[in-house]
């Protein structure tokens, strides 16, 4: 009974030939050919293995679900329409230092603004005229 999951895993998934399963998994084509038969055991680590090569980073970690990599190393994720490159990964911590900085600066500025609102002022009194008979 051929092992449909490795088959669509090779192919579907990672986009290998057998000869490229098997020298990423490691093992002979004879043997890769007989796992997709199904003549012998896939075991886990050849499941992840294959997810990996297709880009399913949640092979690594449950906490990666929705996100893949492209085979042009650009990061997809679920949330978000396009791939991130690894210069928009680098800047995250930069761009998360700019965004407390201006945080900083809007407590500065309203801090600043509370102190400079000037007192409410009571308009001056008029004086009063009496007459005197």
């Amino acid at each position: 009974m051929r092992n449909e999951l490795i088959y669509k895993l090779r192919w579907e998934t990672a986009g290998f030939t057998v000869h490229q399963a098997a020298d990423y998994l490691g093992i002979s084509v004879r043997h890769y050919r007989r796992l997709e038969a199904g003549r012998v055991t896939a075991r886990a680590v050849h499941y992840r293995l294959l997810r990996l090569a297709g880009g399913d980073l949640e092979a690594l970690a449950p906490s990666w679900r929705g996100c893949r990599l492209d085979r042009d190393g650009g990061l997809w994720t679920d949330d978000y329409p396009t791939p991130l490159t690894l210069a928009d990964v680098r800047a995250i911590p930069w761009r998360e230092a700019q965004i407390r900085a201006l945080n900083a600066r809007i407590r500065e500025t309203e801090a600043a603004a509370v102190h400079a609102v000037p007192a409410v002022r009571r308009p001056a009194q008029r004086p009063v005229l009496r007459l005197v008979r």
